[in-house]
């Protein structure tokens, strides 16, 4: 694991060695340009890395996710999605707290009596635990049903949800906890693609999208009560955000590659056949990502839509003919023949063939860590996709990212009092784990200068020349953005130790 830094200083003159500008508040961290969603600063100023895991509980987090709803907004986070009885006791049912409860009131009506928790993004999981009460006054529920849903509408315009049955009682229940393996009916299937990588059988198979979870009691007994839900997932998704943080590049048919990232299964890619003569690069069937920062990834998650899921119609295809997944960890190459902008290293992950024609859906990959940064998708040929859909690509990567760098703004040391600084040395204080490493380099110059990106009244960036000739009506926005000057010297060395002479 490495944090890399870089800094860009200017007007550079003179002499004040007594001066030092320090780095270690929220404030003074906030203008560096950070990959979104992998730093975090904590109450002493201290820049960290966020951790992801395996085996999570996905409610613990369920608040810090937002998404787009029909009827609610555009921007609405996870937790109690609807409740029916006792609305102001619900969120302690997600508190991670098994003391507290939910509890109905024994005096609404029956139908009232179910509660529906939103764990804001679509979430692999394996397991749903139930914790009831058991003391005077608080027993556990005695007849329920609990359904998941993946977080698909089936209206376009409502949130209007299919819930689908995972349990249900079949007599009086009297525990105290409860847990509920999650499986796919059929159509999945998980492929361990390095020979003779250990997987523990038990954590092979069993895992299921779900979005939300409704539990309907089927009987008012006076006391019951629900004291806790989990949601047990394969793990953190380090996909998302990756619109923020990274950037896509589609072929023709291949498009919105960033709907498999953003954790919601309304929104889909689409794969469709070309000629099924020019092969699939000439055919345009691939798509590149760039994550925006390194990571060791060990699975992956493909989600493929089924005909007439959600609002889809009956034309839609399944996971296609076969495909082949490379990854780079950033390593520069000459040429790598692929269709991207920048040249990388890259290796074959995995070849699939035929997932489409074994009527998988539903395709977990396990494999030994790579270190990832770039992935490119193709399919095997331009022919046999029809038209195919899929929600979501996941990606999991235990324990921080292997490389994170951020890059401060210019850093204007005359802004003051309009004297030119000297800076004598860099020095940084961290607590590494065994194996990471923060790179440190700088940059200095005197001069700025400005630069201009223009756009028309769509969004879309023109030339400087087609935007003066359009009409106003057509003209959109001018960014500025300055950049350094000519008398800027090159990037330097990593530095070594602390207090290294500038």
């Amino acid at each position: 694991m490495s944090l890399r830094t870089v800094a860009l200083c200017a007007l550079l003159a003179g002499a004040a060695p007594a001066e030092q500008l320090v780095f270690d508040s929220a404030e003074e961290w906030a203008d560096w340009t950070r990959p979104f969603g992998l730093t975090q600063v904590d109450e002493q100023g201290r820049l960290q890395l966020v951790r992801f895991d395996k085996d999570i509980n996905a409610l613990r987090d369920a608040h810090l996710f937002a998404h787009e709803t029909k009827e609610r907004g555009e921007s609405v986070v996870g937790g109690i999605w609807e409740v029916g009885s006792s609305a102001e006791t619900a969120p302690l049912a997600i508190d991670g707290d098994p003391e507290t409860l939910w509890q109905p009131d024994p005096e609404s009506v029956a139908e009232d009596w179910f509660i529906t928790i939103d764990l804001g993004r679509a979430v692999l999981a394996r397991e749903i635990r139930l914790t009831f009460p058991d003391h005077e006054g608080a027993r556990p529920l005695r007849q329920f049903t609990v359904l998941v849903n993946t977080g698909v509408r089936i209206v376009a315009t409502r949130d209007v949800f299919l819930f689908r049955s995972v349990y249900r009682t079949t007599r009086p229940n009297d525990q105290t906890s409860i847990a509920i393996p999650l499986g796919f009916p059929a159509n999945d299937s998980t492929l361990v693609v390095d020979p003779g990588l250990q997987v523990d059988p038990d954590q092979r198979d069993g895992y299921r999208v779900i979005q939300y979870i409704s539990i309907m009691s089927e009987e008012q007994n006076i006391d019951g009560a629900l004291a806790e839900i989990e949601v047990i997932a394969v793990g953190d998704n380090v996909a998302i955000n990756t619109d923020r943080r990274g950037s896509f590049n589609d072929g023709f048919n291949a498009t919105s590659t960033a709907n498999l990232f953003d954790a919601n299964l309304n929104t889909n890619n689409s794969i469709s056949s070309g000629s099924g003569e020019l092969g699939w690069k000439e055919g345009g069937v691939f798509f590149a990502v760039d994550l925006g920062a390194v990571f060791f990834v060990d699975e992956m998650f493909i989600y493929s839509m089924r005909p007439q899921e959600g609002t889809l119609g009956f034309g839609v295809g399944g996971t296609g003919p076969g495909h082949t997944i490379l990854f780079s960890d950033g390593t520069r190459a000459l040429g790598s023949g692929l269709p991207v902008v920048e040249a990388f290293d890259y290796t074959e992950l995995l070849t699939h063939l035929n997932p489409g024609s074994d009527r998988l859906r539903y395709i977990r990959y396990l494999f030994k860590p790579r270190k990832m940064r770039y992935l490119f998708w193709h399919g095997i040929s331009d022919s046999g996709w029809g038209q195919a859909k899929w929600g979501e690509l996941m990606l999991f990567s235990p324990g921080y990212p292997a490389q994170v760098v951020l890059r401060s703004d210019f850093i204007d040391l005359g802004t003051a009092d309009g004297r030119p600084r000297v800076i004598n040395a860099l020095s940084w204080d961290a607590d590494l784990p065994p194996g990471a490493r923060i790179q440190l380099r700088s940059r200095s110059g005197n001069a700025l200068r400005e630069v201009y990106a223009f756009y028309n009244k769509i969004g879309e960036e023109v030339t400087e020349e087609k935007w003066l000739s359009s009409p106003k009506v057509l003209r959109g926005a001018v960014d500025t953005s300055l950049v350094v000057g000519e008398d800027w010297d090159a990037w330097s060395n990593d530095y070594q130790s602390p207090s290294e002479p500038f």
